[in-house]
């Protein structure tokens, strides 16, 4: 789930400056500002996260240990 809300927010931070560009291009005045930046950033952080996190990942826990299973 982080990956994919990773993923998300970092395309919301490109389609920001999508938005931008498209606004100046029409000849609407507008600032970009600077929150895209955090929001790429962020997204980043949390791929990479989820790609680390995705790598410790045991996926027979639920055979190895039966006794946590409920």
């Amino acid at each position: 789930m982080a990956l994919l809300s990773g993923w998300l927010l970092a395309a919301s931070a490109v389609l920001v400056v999508t938005g931008y560009n498209q606004l100046e291009a029409a000849g609407v005045p507008s600032r970009l500002g600077v929150a895209w930046v955090f929001a790429l950033v962020a997204g980043v952080v949390m791929v990479l996260g989820a790609l680390e996190a995705r790598k410790r990942l045991d996926s027979t826990w639920y055979w190895t240990k039966p006794d946590l299973n409920g």
